[in-house]
C-alpha cells in the first residue's frame, strides 16, 4: 500500500456503493468527446486488495469499492463511465471545479439508479440494476 501512496501524490479517498442486486461495470477516463482531457487518475481498491487504475472494474451487488481521485499539478478531472446490467452506459464528468483536494465534485446530481455525490462529494451510490430512465 505504501507503493500505491507514493504513486498517488495528492489524493482524495471516496467510495462507490453498489446497493443494487446486479453487477455494474465502472471505468474512469477522458471527459466524453474530449480526448486527452483526463487529468489525474482514479485508483480503485477492490475487496481482493488489488489496486487497478481507471478500470474498467466490475462491482458486485452489495459491494463497496474505495476510490482515490489523484491530481496532476493540483487538478483533477475526467469522465465516469458506469455500465448497467443491460449494457447501457451514461458518461458523467467529474472534477475539482477549481477546488483543492479533497473537494472533488462530480458534475451532476441524482441520475436515475445512480446517485452522484451521495453520501458525500465524489462518492457514487448505485441503487438500481439499470439507470432507470
Amino acid at each position: 500500500m505504501e507503493e500505491l501512496e507514493n504513486q498517488l501524490g495528492d489524493s482524495c479517498e471516496r467510495h462507490i456503493y453498489n446497493q443494487s442486486t446486479c453487477i455494474w461495470t465502472v471505468m474512469a477516463g477522458d471527459i466524453w468527446g474530449q480526448p486527452g482531457s483526463q487529468v489525474g487518475n482514479v485508483w480503485f481498491t477492490l475487496p481482493n486488495g488489488s489496486n487497478p487504475c481507471n478500470g474498467p472494474i466490475d462491482i458486485a451487488p452489495g459491494a463497496t469499492v474505495s476510490i482515490k481521485y489523484t491530481t496532476t499539478s493540483g487538478c483533477c478531472q475526467g469522465g465516469w463511465y458506469l455500465t448497467d446490467n443491460t449494457n447501457v452506459v451514461h458518461p458523467q464528468d467529474y472534477g475539482t471545479n477549481g477546488l483543492s483536494i479533497p473537494g472533488v465534485v462530480v458534475n451532476v446530481g441524482d441520475t436515475g439508479g445512480v446517485n452522484f455525490n451521495s453520501p458525500a462529494n465524489g462518492d457514487i451510490t448505485i441503487s438500481l440494476c439499470t439507470w432507470g430512465y
